[in-house]
């Protein structure tokens, strides 16, 4: 039976690219595609609109209008014992502790997320795709006695002066 909701399992990709900024123009080069989406345990966008009240003295009601388009968005992956290792300098993981390692190389990272559409089945459902361009404001990685350990990166927004920092595109339903 479909379900009429959207699902964990209705995230179809979610891929993570570690950029740095070239010193000279401050240019942005992205790394190449690290799929965090076997590790992945939330992946959250919060959209953000500051607003300011214009109101004429001789007026009633309330007005405001948006000023910032603001966001933010955080992204937890669960641990895993090895993996492959890092290369490079500053080093990009492949697989298993992805986040951590960004922590300690990377300051600026795009997510970009593929939802509604579903491993081997031909329907999809609200298919859009997400893509988040951040600079890292906070980041926690640690360990438990029991359970899963978790590392997660918190992102705000970075503008590079040409493209917004947070999209969503949806595309055709089938």
């Amino acid at each position: 039976m479909a379900t009429q909701y959207i699902l964990g399992r209705h995230l179809f990709s979610c891929n993570v690219y570690p950029g740095t900024r070239a010193e000279s123009d401050g240019a942005i080069s992205w790394g190449t595609a690290i799929s965090i989406l076997p590790y992945l345990e939330a992946l959250t966008f919060d959209d953000i609109r500051d607003t300011e009240r214009i109101v004429p003295v001789t007026a009633v009601q309330a007005h405001y209008e948006r000023t910032v388009l603001d966001s933010t968005c955080q992204i937890t992956e669960i641990l895993r014992k090895g993996g492959t290792a890092a290369t490079g300098t500053p080093a990009v993981p492949t697989t298993g502790q992805i986040l951590p390692i960004l922590l300690q190389g990377f300051d600026i990272i795009k997510i970009v997320a593929v939802r509604g559409k579903q491993a081997g089945v031909s329907t999809t459902v609200n298919c859009g795709t997400y893509t988040y361009i951040g600079q890292i404001a906070r980041g926690s990685d640690g360990h438990q006695n029991s359970g899963k350990n978790t590392a997660t990166i918190s992102l705000m927004p970075f503008f590079d002066g040409t493209n917004a920092p947070f999209t969503y595109a949806e595309a055709a339903t089938s």
